[in-house]
Order: C-alpha cells, then sequence, then structure tokens
C-alpha cells in the first residue's frame, strides 16, 4: 500500500467516526495523486471536507489545486442533495399511489454517514415486484424520466430510468444476483425492510439467506429518518 493510500484510508476513517478534521504528515508531497485516487473512489468531497484547513493544502504552491478540488466537491454535493431530494419526492409519490419498491443499498447505507450527501451516489437501486411494474412505470414516465423501449411480455433484468432535469438515475430490479452472499426472497407484506447487504449492527431479517435488514428507525440519526427508512412491503 502506498502512502497515499494510506492517508486516503486515514482520512476516511476519521470522517466515518465523525472528527472534524484530518491532518496530512507535514512534508506531505502527493496531493495531486491524492485527489485524484479521492475522485477515481467517488470521495473527493470527503476528502476535501477532512483536509481543508491542513496546512498541506493550504501551502501557496497547492493553492491552484486547492481552488480546483473545492470546487469540485462543492458541485458533487449540491448535485447528490438534489439528487436526494428528487428521488424522495418520487419515492413518496409511489407510495401514495400503493407501489412499495424496496431501496437495495443507496440512500439506506448513506444515511449511516455523518454527512450523507458527502457520500456520492451514481444511481439508485430498487427492487420491485413485477404485478407493480405497470404502475410504477407509468408514475415515473409521468414524471419525466426516460427509459428504453420495452416489451411488457419480456422485461429485462435491469431497466434504467433517467430524469434529465434532477439527474436522479435508478435502476429498477425484479431480482437480486443469486449468490452465496446475496440470495433473498421477496418480504411478505407486512414485513418492513430496509434495504440490503448494509452492515452497521443491523437486526436480520428472516429471509432465506439472512442478508436482507430490518433497520429500525430509532437506530438512525433523527435527520436521516425519511419515509424511505423502513419500507412496508
Amino acid at each position: 500500500m502506498t502512502n497515499t493510500q494510506k492517508e486516503l484510508l486515514q482520512a476516511l476513517r476519521c470522517f466515518m467516526q465523525g472528527d472534524e478534521e484530518y491532518h496530512l504528515p507535514e512534508r506531505f508531497s502527493q496531493l495531486k495523486e491524492l485527489c485524484d485516487l479521492a475522485a477515481m473512489h467517488k470521495i473527493l468531497a470527503i476528502i476535501y471536507e477532512m483536509i481543508r484547513r491542513d496546512a498541506v493544502l493550504l501551502l501557496e504552491e497547492n493553492a491552484p489545486l486547492a481552488a480546483k478540488w473545492k470546487k469540485s466537491a462543492i458541485a458533487e454535493v449540491m448535485l447528490q442533495v438534489q439528487r436526494t431530494a428528487g428521488f424522495l419526492e418520487l419515492y413518496q409519490k409511489l407510495q401514495k399511489e400503493g407501489v412499495h419498491p424496496l431501496v437495495v443499498k443507496g440512500l439506506i447505507c448513506r444515511s449511516f454517514y455523518e454527512k450523507p450527501d458527502f457520500r456520492i451516489s451514481a444511481d439508485e437501486d430498487l427492487l420491485l415486484r413485477k404485478e407493480e411494474f405497470e404502475t410504477f412505470d407509468r408514475i415515473l414516465l409521468e414524471e419525466g424520466y426516460k427509459r428504453q423501449e420495452l416489451d411488457p411480455k419480456d422485461l429485462p433484468y435491469e431497466i434504467p430510468y433517467l430524469n434529465p432535469r434532477n439527474q436522479v438515475y435508478i435502476e429498477l430490479h425484479f431480482s437480486l444476483p443469486q449468490t452465496q452472499h446475496s440470495r433473498m426472497r421477496m418480504p411478505q407484506p407486512t414485513r418492513r425492510i430496509a434495504c440490503w447487504a448494509c452492515s452497521r449492527n443491523p437486526s436480520t431479517s428472516s429471509c432465506s439467506s439472512a442478508t436482507a435488514w430490518a433497520l429500525p428507525r430509532s437506530s438512525l440519526p433523527a435527520s436521516t429518518r425519511a419515509p424511505w427508512t423502513t419500507t412496508a412491503l
């Protein structure tokens, strides 16, 4: 592991612990590499937030990179806030229409971060029963989402939707990959499920492979208890 990789992990660890900042070694000279590595892993905003007051970043020679990094970090967070708001608005409409997709990873996992919108998500994955697809599809198209042409009698495993207005990108699934780590069956109507494959002290639902997690609302920070935290299916 390189020094740059070690510093990235240390800064990320501090962020996850809720620390306010992280200080790089005094003679750290791989700032550009650190920035590029953070961008590659989609944690550019997180790393900038942790080192933005660090002496190395404030050096005059690093001013151009620091300014560019700051601009990119702010843009990423603002876009994520926009996407999150757009997704939650859509999700509430789906609920009102009696459509109850299962949120997979994405927003649920990000709710465990001290600053959720600093963790960038390119898309939101939803798991849906096929019998709810017609209503789901109608609502998304009415809301301005675009998708490929479909044969209702032969739906693909995955259907992507994109909203050009707010850049919310949704990948709809009718099943999850059948591996030893991801087998699950759709829950009964009375079961409340939040997400699949989270790992922060969740209580496990009684699915066949113990990989769907039931997350009690009390386990989440008050600021993140949005309607999607527990989904009645």
